[in-house]
């Protein structure tokens, strides 16, 4: 049996006050495939579209791959840099940001380029050059980590930032197109997590990327008991998962089982060295 986490002493709690409570399943809207369509989705005024439509096209094909696919590869990339976080604190907001970025062809241009789409700018560009002004933006990786640490910002206004994104403040960020949010608490050594493991198998099919918060159980200490790291299920291939692991910007693989099945009790590369699932961001209705 495995050791408890945090995850298992709260659901157990909630499950003793409120009864189960099932996840039916939702459908969740596809993303579309045309770069156009899905720009519109995701904020950008049709009149650029055609302007994002020829910038894309005179784009390398790396580059063009980043902006449309960026999961695609074995490595996440952001021009010439991989996509890692910048610190220690900040693997929620990489993973927030590369969240929205797949689903916004205007702030995966930026993040890749630093071209913009005419005077369009995406909301997490426009908060990150309203809490840094004049910061550096000549590269990706200064990019990427601008636009973390304005996350950071937001999602931890209530929250130490020590301790790293808290999945209620993920929540509230997270986007993708026109898709939203909502935080559960994922208790892997309950049969009930494979309902939300499925809830998360229908976005991916659908398109939207799925994060997740994992961590160790009691076995390793109070400290590794609770949410340590935060990873992005990015694609589904039989029984495995595909996962954006934002300390290494690899793309592994997970078991199903890995999950929901109480965890492996070693560490696991798909979720940066842990093997607990804690906490995931569901598209909500």
């Amino acid at each position: 049996m495995p050791a408890p986490q945090l995850a298992t002493v709260l659901g157990a709690a909630r499950r003793l006050l409120r009864g189960a409570e099932p996840v039916p399943p939702r459908a969740v809207s596809p993303v579309p495939a045309d770069p156009g369509e899905r720009a519109l989705a995701a904020g950008v005024p049709a009149r650029l579209v055609p302007e994002l439509g020829s910038t894309l096209d005179a784009l390398s094909g790396p580059l063009r791959r980043q902006v449309l696919e960026p999961f695609s590869g074995e490595e996440v990339r952001w021009g010439e840099a991989p996509a890692r976080q910048v610190d220690g604190t900040t693997c929620g907001s990489a993973v927030l940001v590369c969240l929205a970025a797949s689903g916004d062809p205007s702030l995966a241009l930026w993040l890749a380029t630093g071209r913009s789409v005419g005077e369009h700018v995406p909301p997490e560009l426009r908060l990150a050059r309203h809490a840094f002004p004049g910061a550096p933006t000549a590269t990706g990786a200064a990019r990427f980590a601008l636009v973390q640490r304005a996350l950071r910002r937001l999602t931890n206004r209530s929250w130490p930032r020590a301790l790293g994104t808290p999945p209620w403040g993920a929540a509230l960020a997270a986007r993708h197109g026109r898709t939203r949010f909502e935080a559960r608490l994922l208790d892997d050594a309950d049969p009930s997590a494979s309902s939300l493991v499925d809830q998360a198998a229908l976005a991916l099919a659908a398109g939207v990327p799925v994060p997740l918060y994992v961590g160790g159980d009691l076995s390793g200490g109070i400290a590794a008991a609770v949410p340590r790291h935060v990873v992005l299920l990015v694609g589904r291939e039989a029984g495995t998962f595909r996962v954006y692991e934002p300390g290494s910007a690899r793309v592994l693989p997970v078991h199903r089982e890995v999950l929901c099945g109480g965890g492996p009790g070693r560490p696991v590369a798909a979720l940066g060295g842990w093997w607990r699932v804690s906490w995931i961001l569901l598209p909500r209705q």
